[in-house]
């Protein structure tokens, strides 16, 4: 696998979504990809004890991020 490939198939996806969602006015105009794979990194960061305890992190980690982005 061309992981460097994907990688940036993967970021380029991101900036366009980015642009679309900025484009709406529902997201911050400061947002870069940078700032998604930060968030990514974190929430692959949640660790728990059960399937559930880590959904349920995740989610909890959304419900506070995503507002964040929002304008």
């Amino acid at each position: 696998m061309d992981f460097a490939a994907m990688r940036a198939r993967s970021l380029t996806s991101a900036a366009g979504l980015i642009r679309r969602a900025k484009d709406t006015g529902r997201l911050r105009p400061d947002v870069v990809v940078d700032d998604v794979v930060l968030v990514l990194t974190a929430v692959n960061g949640l660790h728990a004890s059960t399937v559930a305890g880590r959904v349920a992190a995740a989610r909890r980690f959304a419900a506070l991020v995503i507002p964040g982005f929002s304008t």
